[in-house]
C-alpha cells in the first residue's frame, strides 16, 4: 500500500549537501541551501533549498522571487503555512525536478504557468488542504512521475472539487495520490491517457460515485486504493482490462453493491479487499478465475448472502475471510471440502 513517507525514488539534495548557506539576505533567514561552487571561477550556484529548518518566525508570509537561482533542481517549502500562493518566478526554473509544498495548509492556488516546469518529476501537495483547483497547464508536465494531492497530517482537502481534463496528458505519470480529497466529485475521462500509471490512491474520496470507463486504459496499474469511497456504487466493466493490477483495496465502500463479471480479466490480482462493504450482496462467479489471488477479504460484508462455488478454483489463495458476514447462512459445498476448507477463515459453521 502507499507509503506516505515516500516521494518515489527522489531525495532532497539537502540531505547530501556539499555546503550549507543562509545567504545573508534576511528574506531567506532560516532557509537551508545546497550550493555548488565552481573551483575555477569560484562562482556559487544554488541547487536546492528547504524550509524544514525554519522556525515559525522565519516562515515566509509571502514567497520571494527565486529568479536569480536559475540552477535550482529541488524546492522544498515544507510547512510554509502562511503563503497563499507561489511566486511566479518558480515557473521559470527550467531545471526543477522536485517541488514539495507539503503541509502548506493555506496555499490556495498554483501559478497558471506551472506547465513551464518541463523537468519536474515530483509535485508534492500533501496536506495542501486549501488548494481549490489545479491549473490547466499541469497537463504540460510531460516529465512528471508523481503527483500527490493526498492528506496525511490533516482531515483532508474539502475544497478541491474537480481535476482538469489536461491531467491525462501527463504521459509519464506513475503515481497519482488523491487520498482524502473529500470534495472531489469525479475523475476526468482523460485519465485513460495515463498509460504508465502504476498507482492510484483515492482513499476517502467521499463524493466520487463512479470511475470513468477509460480507467481500463491505464494498463500499467498495479495498485488501486479506493477505501472509504462511500459514494462509489459500482466499478466499470473496463476494470477487466487492468491485466497488471495486483492490489484492489475497497475497504468500507459502503455503497458498493456488486463487482463486474469482467473482474476475471485482472489476471494478476493478489489482494482483493472488500471489508466493510455493507451493501455488497454477492460476488460474481468469475472471481473464481483469479488464479493468482492470495487474499480475499470479505469481513463484515453484512449483506453478503452467498459465495460462488467457483472460489474452489482459487488455487493460490491463502485466506478467504468471512468473519462478521452475518447474512451468510451457508457456504457452497465446494468450499466445505478438501484443502480450500482450511482457507475459509471466520466461518462459524465448521
Amino acid at each position: 500500500l502507499y507509503d506516505h513517507t515516500r516521494l518515489s525514488n527522489y531525495k532532497l539534495l539537502c540531505s547530501k549537501k556539499t555546503k550549507t548557506s543562509n545567504m545573508n539576505d534576511v528574506t531567506f533567514q532560516g532557509i537551508e541551501f545546497d550550493v555548488e561552487t565552481n573551483e575555477e571561477t569560484g562562482r556559487t550556484v544554488v541547487l536546492s533549498l528547504t524550509s524544514r529548518t525554519c522556525n515559525d518566525e522565519e516562515l515566509w508570509k509571502e514567497m520571494p522571487s527565486l529568479e536569480k537561482m536559475t540552477k535550482l533542481k529541488q524546492v522544498d517549502l515544507y510547512r510554509n503555512r502562511y503563503i497563499l500562493s507561489l511566486h511566479e518566478s518558480v515557473t521559470t526554473l527550467e531545471r526543477l525536478t522536485l517541488l514539495s509544498l507539503k503541509r502548506c495548509s493555506n496555499l490556495e492556488e498554483l501559478p497558471p504557468s506551472l506547465g513551464n516546469l518541463k523537468s519536474l518529476k515530483v509535485l508534492d501537495l500533501t496536506d495542501c488542504v486549501s488548494l481549490s483547483c489545479l491549473p490547466d497547464s499541469i497537463g504540460e508536465l510531460q516529465c512528471l512521475e508523481t503527483l500527490n494531492l493526498g492528506s496525511l497530517h490533516s482531515s483532508g482537502n474539502k475544497t478541491l472539487k474537480v481535476l482538469p481534463e489536461s491531467l491525462g496528458n501527463m504521459s509519464n505519470l506513475q503515481e497519482l495520490i488523491l487520498e482524502k480529497c473529500k470534495a472531489l466529485e469525479s475523475i476526468p475521462d482523460s485519465i485513460g491517457g495515463l498509460e504508465v500509471l502504476r498507482e492510484l490512491q483515492m482513499r476517502e474520496c467521499k463524493c466520487v460515485t463512479k470511475l470513468p470507463y477509460s480507467i481500463g486504459k491505464c494498463k500499467s496499474l498495479v495498485e488501486m486504493g479506493l477505501s472509504k469511497c462511500i459514494s462509489l456504487t459500482v466499478l466499470p466493466d473496463s476494470i477487466g482490462n487492468l491485466k497488471m493490477l495486483e492490489d484492489l483495496i475497497m475497504t468500507k465502500c459502503k455503497s458498493l453493491v456488486e463487482l463486474p463479471e469482467e473482474i476475471e480479466g485482472c489476471e494478476k490480482l493478489v489482494n482483493l479487499d472488500l471489508r466493510g462493504c455493507k451493501k455488497l450482496v454477492k460476488l460474481p462467479d468469475t472471481v473464481g478465475a483469479l488464479t493468482t489471488l492470495r487474499h480475499l477479504h470479505l469481513s463484515t460484508c453484512k449483506s453478503l448472502k452467498q459465495l460462488p462455488s467457483s472460489l474452489n478454483n482459487l488455487t493460490a489463495v491463502e485466506g478467504i475471510y468471512v468473519d462478521g458476514c452475518i447474512a451468510l447462512e451457508e457456504l457452497p459445498i465446494s468450499l466445505q471440502e478438501g484443502e480450500i476448507k482450511s482457507k475459509v477463515i471466520g466461518w462459524q459453521g465448521f
